[in-house]
Order: C-alpha cells, then structure tokens, then sequence
C-alpha cells in the first residue's frame, strides 16, 4: 500500500510539471526548447517564488531540481548559459510517465534483485546438500543389501556344512549297524530299544528309510552323547539293566 502511494506520488509530480510546461504561462520562467524535449529553467528565484508555490506543497527550487536528478534527468547548459534537463521518456508531445521512475525505486529493484540471487544461490547448496545427503543414504543402503546377502550366503554354507556332516555320520552309523555280529547285534538292539522306544535295528540293516535317518541323525547330531538324546529321567532299574548287558557282551568277546 504505501508503495503503491510513493509510486503514485511520483506519476504526480511528472503530471505536474508536464502541465506546467504545456500551458506556456510560465515561458519566461521555465519552458520546452525548441525541439520539445527539454526542459529550459529561465528564472531560479521566479520559479520558486511563484510557479512551484502553487503547483508544490514544498516550493524550494533545491527540491524541484532534486526531484528532477531523481527521475533520471540529466543537466546541462546551454549557449545562453540556461539550465537544461532532459528525459528520454520526457517530451512536449509524447512522455512515458509510467516509464520514468526514481533511482531509488531502481535501487530497491537491485537490491531486491541480488536478495533474489543469494536466496537462490542458498536454495541451491541446499538442494546440493539433500542431493548429497540422497546419495549417501543410498549407498548407506546398498551396502546393508551386500551386507545382508553375503550373511546370507555364509548362513547357506554353513547349513550345507553340517547337513554334509549329519549325512557322514548318518553313513558311519549305518555301517557300524551292518558290522555287528549276531550276538552283539542282538545286545544292541535291545540298548537301542532302550534309548529310543520306536527305533528298529532292522530297517536299517534291510531297508534304508531316509525320512526317519534324518529325524533320528538330526537328534543323534545335536546331541552330546554319540547315539542321541538320552532320556535324563530314565529310572535306577533301566541303567543299572544296560550295566548287566555291557559285562555280558564283554564275556562273549
């Protein structure tokens, strides 16, 4: 709003003084030259103690001509030793007021301009520092990926190790079964029996059955005994039973 004012105020003061020149009232004072394009200053004291008076609420001549330098008028002299300013925009039969404008008014539009061009400039290194930030983040991210898969890969070799060492030692007990001689198959048998209540000797020695190997290896595995997981709650009468059968199968050999 009020530079809406100033800028109205300004448009004025180019109205004023290009009526003022118009009505040729004023020639022996202040007037056009001959070619209409500048103005002419005759008489200094007359034109502040009569003409700016009644046109201007600040009459000073300093005033006139400082509103004048504002403008973008340029002084000179001419032959006569006349005080002349002249506008490109400013002439007896065609003048631009909207086009004629203070330098202070340029100013700002400079001023505002170069606060343009450093909030720009700050926009900028800013979207540089996301764009930055964007990229580190991203690889940040790859690198869990890479992390990840290469657990995964070490997770995938170590599974395959111990299943090739469950298949091995699902092997050495297979063949262990098959070389045990009547008597001590016999014995065994019944120890086997002991220690896993559904487990047969016989299928294994006849017909390899791979779904009840690989339940049986995984308990016999995991486990810190060598032929599985003993029941820790087996009563007194049930070992001192594999004790008789242990010194049995040593008589026999």
């Amino acid at each position: 709003m009020i530079k809406n004012k100033k800028k109205f105020n300004g448009i004025k003061f180019i109205e004023v003084t290009h009526k003022i020149l118009q009505q040729n009232e004023y020639n022996d004072i202040i007037k056009w030259d001959d070619q209409g394009i500048n103005i002419i200053i005759i008489d200094k004291f007359l034109l502040q103690q009569i003409v700016l008076p009644k046109y201007f609420k600040h009459s000073k001549y300093s005033s006139f001509l400082r509103q004048l330098n504002l403008y973008g008028f340029t002084s000179s002299k001419d032959q006569n030793g006349y005080l002349n300013y002249h506008h490109k925009n400013f002439a007896k039969d065609n003048y631009d007021k909207n086009n004629i404008q203070k330098k202070l008014q340029i100013k700002d539009i400079q001023k505002s301009l170069g606060i343009f061009q450093q909030v720009q400039t700050e926009l900028q290194s800013q979207l540089l520092s996301l764009q930055i930030e964007q990229n580190r983040i991203k690889q940040s991210l790859l690198n869990s990926i890479d992390q990840q898969l290469s657990i995964r890969c070490n997770i995938k070799e170590f599974l395959e190790a111990i299943r090739f060492i469950r298949l091995q030692g699902e092997d050495y007990f297979d063949q262990f079964i098959k070389g045990l001689n009547p008597t001590a198959y016999h014995h065994f048998q019944h120890l086997i029996n002991l220690v896993f209540k559904q487990f047969n000797i016989d299928e294994v020695q006849s017909n390899y059955n791979q779904s009840e190997i690989d339940e049986q290896s995984n308990s016999y595995m995991i486990s810190p005994c060598p032929f599985g997981l003993f029941e820790l709650r087996a009563n007194i009468n049930a070992h001192k039973e594999l004790n008789l059968k242990n010194q049995e199968l040593t008589q026999d050999s």
